[in-house]
């Protein structure tokens, strides 16, 4: 396998992990504390510092808590490579092969572009790191892994690693890292693995980059028991993303099971920097199936009886019949669908759609154990329905001033219901005509009426249609009233009349047949304000009235009002007439006092408004009334001192009005004295 650094990279190089990320060390350290034993692996920062330090050596030291410092070795460098160490790596297979080429043969061809050349040795490079994450012999004998088995659990230490001889042009700083003897390193858990599972293979996968700090690469493991697992891979999965990938996060991995019908179980484990083993992951499992390599078909169909379709389903190649997990029939009302599923079964067999429409087209599908679906091509069955829809119900209609006119009605059950025809007509007796061009879909209509027109009611039904064009029998008609817009004959007012006691009103009624009510008004001519004298309805055929409530000298204009059913008015003509008899009402509440030491008669009497005199009248019991005196206006009282004693004597007054007109003489006051 070859790779190049201008189109591939490395993730899980051990540097990327490194907790120390400054470009000014001279090499990036991990570490890994165990049970007896303290493990390091060590990256140099570049090839230049690795090919200077496999000639002078890495010195390491160690620095406690105290600063107390010890040198652990002090030119470390990797085998030479005579020496037999290489013989037993070179049989494990290439990454030994790589460690030895970029140690000691990694020379390009002089006549190679410079770029081309600088490429070479980086990927040999490259490839020598990552064999060392794979294998800690190896690292060990590139110079890049280190044990301390000597040091004090109970303390923290501060470990370094440098370079003796270090180029004054190399301002590189030693590397170093803390390590508390005492804690345990770790491998962290896997817990996101996951697959997709398809007929005879699946796909596992999981995002790497969680564990970028951990490890280097995985290892898949199969199990047919969930107990014992078998690795599958040979070399170590590791993530690799290509110069337009390079924000990749996940690792991918195929396999194909060896049999079908049993169930198998995955696991991952990842391979830390020193080249263990973590624990295993979360598990997946599934069972596996053979794909399905033929087609559902309809091999026989047919309308039975114009009422039911009968079909048979099967795989194309009967050979297949027992494969798929579920069979299944959908119908549609067009060869493009929609389809609905209509039956399902386990395995292919007969089946008879008791309720088809008037046009079916049916498709077998079938199910694999991998869950893909496959479709028969469409097969069409027809059923020629006589039979036509029930009637409409519940048809109700709503009419406003205007005349639009909503009607609604129950919807009709049937499945393979088209339409509504709205029909319309003047008159029960006479035909009803469709008015809607296209169907109605909905149990509604609106219609305008045409308000013009002296015909009072207008009629509606509605005829269901299915999609074979059967039509119902229409349902029952609807009367509409139309609106009235037309305001009813006008009432006239014949003759006004002065009666002694009020004024007597005459009028003709109006001649319209929807008269609902009349009201009487009344005014003054000395104000516009009208006041309601009477309401009554059209049917008391009322055609006088008298009215009382009139004042003398006041005239008077009255208007009649009459509205019909939709409360369209029309009004009558507005006389006049002034209330004037020739007479006023008699003075009333007469008052006296008799004073007989004075020997007086005093009499009291009210006034109002248009008085010109008051005329005063007296006798003795049975004798004739004569005037006895005439006072002004302002004058409401009198003492009379010409009386004698053991007399009755009887007064009278009359007003006089300054229109000329006189009052009705008072009724007697009779005084005796």
């Amino acid at each position: 396998m070859k790779f190049s650094i201008n189109n591939c990279f490395f993730i899980f190089l051990i540097f990327t992990a490194l907790n120390i990320r400054s470009q000014n060390n001279v090499v990036y350290i991990k570490s890994f504390v165990k049970q007896n034993e303290i493990l390091f692996r060590w990256v140099p920062v570049n090839r230049q510092v690795f090919d200077l330090a496999n000639k002078n050596g890495y010195k390491i030291t160690r620095v406690d808590e105290s600063g107390n410092s010890i040198v652990l070795e002090q030119a470390l460098k990797p085998y030479q490579k005579e020496d037999t160490i290489w013989f037993s790596l070179l049989k494990k297979g290439d990454n030994a092969i790589f460690a030895v080429n970029a140690l000691y043969q990694n020379k390009a061809k002089a006549n190679l572009p410079q770029k081309e050349k600088e490429n070479n040795e980086g990927m040999v490079y490259n490839m020598l790191l990552l064999s060392c994450n794979f294998d800690v012999a190896i690292a060990k004998a590139c110079g890049l892994f280190y044990s301390d088995k000597n040091y004090d659990k109970a303390k923290k230490y501060t470990y370094k690693i440098e370079i003796d001889g270090m180029p004054p042009t190399l301002k590189f700083i030693p590397g170093n890292i803390s390590v508390n003897a005492g804690q345990l390193s770790k491998n962290i858990p896997i817990n996101n693995l996951s697959g997709i599972f398809k007929n005879k293979s699946v796909k596992l996968k999981w995002k790497a980059t969680d564990f970028t700090e951990s490890y280097s690469g995985y290892n898949i493991e199969r199990s047919k028991d969930s107990v014992t697992y078998q690795k599958l891979n040979k070399a170590p999965v590791i993530l690799i993303a290509s110069q337009f990938e390079k924000n990749k996060q996940f690792i991918f991995y195929v396999d194909t099971f060896p049999t079908v019908k049993e169930k198998y179980y995955y696991r991952i484990k990842g391979v830390n920097h020193f080249g263990e083993e973590s624990d295993g992951s979360n598990v997946v499992s599934a069972i596996g199936y053979e794909s399905l390599n033929s087609f559902p078909i309809l091999d026989s169909i047919k309308v039975i009886q114009n009422k039911r379709v009968f079909m048979h389903f099967r795989m194309q190649d009967k050979k297949e019949n027992e494969k798929p997990k579920e069979y299944f029939v959908v119908r549609g009302k067009k060869d493009k669908g929609p389809y609905e599923k209509i039956f399902s079964s386990a395995k292919a067999t007969d089946f008879t759609d008791d309720k088809p429409e008037s046009s079916n087209y049916y498709k077998a599908g079938a199910i694999s154990y991998g869950g893909d679906t496959l479709y028969s091509y469409s097969y069409l069955a027809l059923i020629s329905d006589t039979i036509p829809p029930s009637p409409p119900k519940g048809l109700k209609a709503t009419v406003d001033a205007k005349g639009n006119v909503t009607l609604s009605w129950e919807k009709n059950p049937e499945p393979d219901f088209k339409g509504y025809k709205i029909l319309k007509a003047n008159a029960l007796h006479e035909e009803f005509v469709q008015i809607n061009k296209e169907f109605a879909i909905e149990p509604k209509y609106s219609d305008k009426l045409n308000l013009k027109t002296l015909t009072k009611n207008i009629y509606y039904a509605v005829i269901a249609t299915d999609k074979r064009y059967n039509n119902s029998v229409k349902c029952q008609p609807i009367e509409v009233k139309r609106p009235d817009t037309i305001a009813p004959a006008k009432p006239i007012l014949t003759n006004l009349e002065v009666k002694p006691n009020g004024i007597k009103v005459n009028w003709i009624n109006s001649n319209s047949e929807d008269v609902k009510y009349y009201v009487l008004y009344r005014s003054t001519e000395l104000e516009s304000k009208e006041t309601k004298i009477k309401e009554w309805n059209a049917k008391d055929s009322l055609k006088e009235i008298l009215d009382t409530n009139v004042v003398l000298g006041t005239g008077y204009k009255y208007r009649l009002l009459v509205s019909d059913d939709d409360d369209n008015i029309s009004v009558s003509n507005n006389p006049y007439i002034k209330y004037e008899t020739g007479y006023r009402k008699k003075l009333k509440d007469i008052k006296f006092e008799v004073d007989r030491k004075l020997k007086t008669v005093k009499l009291k009497w009210n006034s109002e408004n248009g008085i010109e005199k008051f005329v005063l009248y007296r006798c003795k019991q049975g004798g004739t009334l004569t005037i006895i005196k005439t006072f002004p206006s302002g004058v409401t009282e009198f003492t009379d001192s010409t009386v004698s004693i053991s007399n009755i004597y009887e007064y009278r007054i009359k007003p006089v009005y300054t229109n000329g007109a006189e009052g009705i003489i008072s009724d007697a006051v009779i005084v005796e004295y």
